[in-house]
């Protein structure tokens, strides 16, 4: 989920839950910013804690979105 796109720096959340019987579940939160520094270019932040086959996870995670054309 993100919030509204009209937000410079809007919120951002995600809920993951995976199981491949007697293999391996996951249960995942994210929590994190997106931060909208003009229409073509965006940069999001982000922490992730996560369960797998009861280990814990925790990881930060950056990122960037930019738009370009392709053709034209």
């Amino acid at each position: 989920m993100e919030g509204p796109a009209d937000w410079v720096v809007r919120p951002a959340a995600e809920f993951v839950y995976e199981r491949e019987f007697g293999n391996r579940e996951e249960v995942a939160l994210l929590a994190g910013l997106i931060w909208q520094v003009s229409e073509k270019l965006a940069f999001d932040v982000a922490l992730r804690q996560a369960r797998i086959n009861d280990r814990p996870e925790t990881e930060v995670r950056a990122g960037l979105t930019f738009a370009f054309a392709a053709f034209g």
